[in-house]
Formats: structure tokens, sequence, C-alpha cells
């Protein structure tokens, strides 16, 4: 039966003759393309169970047929990590750490991350998981490079355990956090790397800034949070006694003194029934007045009798007028016609009006620095670490493929690419097409316009006139490498 594309209804359709066709393998190699895109462990770990079934069944030929597919079966038990035991995940990663770190088809970092974003950056979890990837790295046999390399112990074979040895020990990387220049500067200068060839550097460079990202980066600290105060209104204000200082009893409080109203009324209330209401018996009680005041209509007014004299003046007295208050009117205004709405003038054609100020710039981040391309200022990110969304990829610039080999980090670009696309659940399509917007990969297409244009045989010379004419900062090992990268990321 000839299967045009692999499913997971049709794994068990595929036979030995099959396998062993060389096209058929790529099919198989999108397949684990698309579960990585995914991100299906239990996927994986089914397809995973299968092929090494089917491997398994093989008569003759066997090795040659597990060796073709053993990067593949690694990349398919990586994704379907999260479902095997602790003890599985140490041993799979110690034993396999440099097939892992040079396949294609799953990035490491990236799913070791999904198992400590899994657990919810528990901080008790991830910090077992933590412990346990470090002791896989720290103590795998997986070779690195065919010479012995020299530590202060003596001459050793090349194993992982004697890198990490060498490089935790070394003058070029003094600093308790690692950054990406010490790991550089290791993976150029030191002694022991200077006697790998490029490819093998370029393994070792993966596996510093794995192991680092795992002690320094890959546990999330954990947030503290503040407990709120307590509104104003509600808190509770209590009496402040005075100190009392210790083994010193406190002074006891002198009792008010009572009066002699208070005791009768005490012993009133004591002899009367229960419920008699004490504003009665405290009428009661009150001393009575001997000598009432009396009431104010009981006064006369009484006056001595004028005399005669007396009598004539008050009447012949004429009276003075009495005073007349002149009253103002009150002003009232005129009423005054309300003033007409004014008519709204027709928007301008423009946003932003010429009358009003410009919008102000857009905030830079303090990771992007100025770019220039063909004579254009822009924006550019020169990190990887720095892209962590998708407008991101949107600002790669050249100073990114110089932060180590040109291999590594368009390989790392690559699974910036897709991790983005799984983390955003979306197509590669779209991250694709945002990293094509960067300065980067603007001056690729520059470069390769002119180099088009010259129409020259030789592409070495015909790049060197190109990058002249649109001066671009890009090296043709840069070019060359972007073009790669770009055939690879076109199958995603």
């Amino acid at each position: 039966m000839i299967i045009s594309g692999i499913t997971l209804e049709n794994l068990d359709k595929i036979d030995l003759s099959q396998l062993r066709d060389p096209n058929f393998f790529s099919k198989v190699e999108d397949f684990v393309y698309g579960l990585d895109a995914e991100g299906s462990p239990d996927n994986a770990r089914v397809v995973f169970l299968s092929l090494t079934d089917l491997i398994s069944k093989a008569d003759d030929n066997r090795e040659t047929l597990a060796k073709k597919y053993f990067p593949i079966l690694c990349a398919l038990r990586l994704i379907g990590l999260s479902s095997v035991s602790d003890q599985e995940k140490e041993s799979f990663i110690s034993q396999n750490l440099t097939v892992l770190l040079n396949q294609d088809y799953a990035d490491l970092k990236y799913w070791l991350n999904f198992l400590f974003v899994s657990y919810g950056y528990d901080e008790e979890l991830s910090k077992n998981l933590q412990n346990l990837f470090i002791s896989a790295i720290s103590q795998s046999n997986s070779r690195i490079g065919d010479k012995d390399m020299r530590i202060s112990t003596g001459l050793v074979k090349p194993f992982v355990k004697n890198w990490i040895y060498d490089y935790n020990g070394s003058s070029l990387t003094y600093q308790s956090k690692k950054t990406v220049a010490d790991e550089t500067s290791y993976t150029n200068q030191s002694p022991n790397a200077k006697l790998l060839s490029k490819l093998e550097r370029i393994t070792l460079l993966k596996l510093l800034r794995l192991y680092d990202w795992l002690r320094f980066d890959a546990v999330k600290p954990k947030l503290e949070v503040e407990e709120p105060a307590l509104p104003a209104e509600i808190l509770i204000t209590s009496v402040n006694y005075p100190p009392v200082a210790p083994g010193v009893a406190a002074k006891p409080v002198p009792a008010k003194p009572v009066s002699d109203f208070d005791k009768k009324l005490a012993g009133v209330a004591a002899s009367t029934a229960h419920g008699q209401d004490l504003e009665v018996i405290r009428k009661q009680m009150e001393p009575k007045q001997a000598n009432p005041a009396p009431s104010l209509r009981t006064f006369e007014k009484t006056a001595p009798p004028l005399a005669p004299a007396e009598i004539r003046r008050e009447v012949g007295t004429q009276e003075l007028q009495a005073h007349q208050e002149t009253v103002r009117p009150v002003f009232k205004p005129a009423p005054v016609a309300p003033a007409p709405r004014p008519i709204a003038p027709k928007p301008a054609a423009s946003i932003y009006p010429s009358s009003l100020p410009t919008p102000p710039p857009p905030v830079r981040r303090l990771d992007e620095t100025p770019y220039q391309l063909g004579g254009e200022a822009k924006i550019g990110l020169h990190s990887l670490d720095k892209i962590n969304v998708i407008e991101d990829l949107k600002k790669v610039d050249v100073s990114v493929l110089r932060e180590g080999p040109v291999d590594v980090q368009t390989q790392a670009l690559r699974s910036k690419i897709l991790n983005l696309a799984n983390a955003n659940k979306i197509l590669p399509y779209y991250t694709v097409n945002a990293f094509e917007q960067s300065p980067l990969f603007n001056a690729y297409l520059e470069i390769g316009s002119a180099i088009i244009a010259d129409n020259s045989s030789d592409r070495k010379a015909a790049f060197k006139v190109a990058a002249a004419k649109v001066g671009s900062q890009l090296t043709f090992q840069e070019f060359e490498a972007i073009a790669d990268l770009k055939k690879e990321i076109e199958r995603l």
C-alpha cells in the first residue's frame, strides 16, 4: 500500500519496505515536524512506540535502519518526555545528549521548558526538575570531539561531564551567572575547545547555553503577594494604657467617690420591688424645698407717683418722628438671547491635523538599537534572548547572527520562529511572515535582488558588488546562512 502522507490512522499500515525507501524518510521527517509544531506529547509517544516496534522486527540491516531513524526517535521521545518517570527522563537525556542537541526535529530547550510550564512553575516540582536535568548533563558520558582534553586532574576523555567541569573552572568564565559572551569566549578561546572542529564547537556552545539556562533561568522566581492593608474605617482602635514595667504590679485605679444621694438611691432600689422605674424613685428621693419660689405672675410692678411738673413735661414734649427706611428696588437685568451653537468644522483628511501637535514617537525598548539598512535608519533587536513576542521578529537585525557561530544563531532563530507559533497556537506562516519584515531579512533581500540583477556566474564576487552597491553590513557567510534558513522556514 502506497502512503502519500503519514497520519496517526495509517501508522499500522507502514511496513519495513517503506521505511527503507529514501523518499519515504522525508515523509517521516515532515510528520515529526508537524508533531513538534502541534505540541502533542501523547501522539509523539504513540509514533515512537510504533516506529521502534517496526524497526525491531527487521531481520536484515537492522543496525543501519536504526542508525538512520535514531535522531527521529530521539526527537519523538523528547516530545513525549512528560509521560515517563523522572528516572527515565534523566537517563534518556544523559545518554543521548549530543544527539538531542544536533537533531533538527525538536528543540531540546523548548521541550524541557515545556515540562516546567506543565507543572505551573510549582516551587518544589520545578526545583526537582532543575536538579534532575542539571545532574543528567553533569554526569553525561556523551562525547563532543575525539581528542583527549586536559583538565585540572589530567588527561580525560572528551565526555560532556568533563566539558562541564572545565567550563566551570575556566578563568574565561569567572562570573557566577554566565552570559552569552562567557559561553562564546570559552567556546572560541579555551585550549580544549580549540582542538574541536567547527561543528563540534557549535555542539559545545549549544550545550553550554542549555546548561546555563537550566541553572539560572529555567525556574521562575515565586512572586511574593503582599497582603492588602485593612481600610482605615474598619480598624479598631484600642485604649492606650500606660506601660507597666515587668515585675511591677499595676497600681489599682481608685474607685469613684459615691455621694450621699447615690447611697440613698441604692438603698431604696434594693428595698423596692423589681421592675419599678428608677426615674420615679429618683424623683421621690429628691429633697423638697422649704420655700418654693413664687411664680412670676404673683409679682406686681409698683412705682412712685409722678410730680405735677413731671407730668406736664411728659405731656408737652413732642415725640420724634419714626424712622422711615427707603426700600431700594431689586435690579433685574434684561433677558439676553442665547448665543447660537457653534458649527463644528469639517474634520481634516489627516488623522493628525496641522493645528494639533504631532503624536509622540514610539517608546524605544532598552534592548532595541538603531540599525542602518540601505541608508535608512531602523530599530532592531540585537539579541535572540530578547525575542519574546511575534512583533519582536520584525526587529531582528544582523547583530543577532554575531552573538555566536552563524550556523548556531540561524538554527536558534528558526527555533524561535517555531516556538512562538506553538506558544500562540497559530500556524508558523504568521511568525515566518513577521520575520520576513525584519531588517535582517530585508538586508538579505536587497543583496539577493542586486545579485540577480548582476547576473554573474561567480556568486561570491557578485555578492561583494551587490553588498557595496546597497551599503549592506552582511558578510558572505551571513548571507549564505540566511539563504539556508529561508529554505528551512519555508517548510514550516
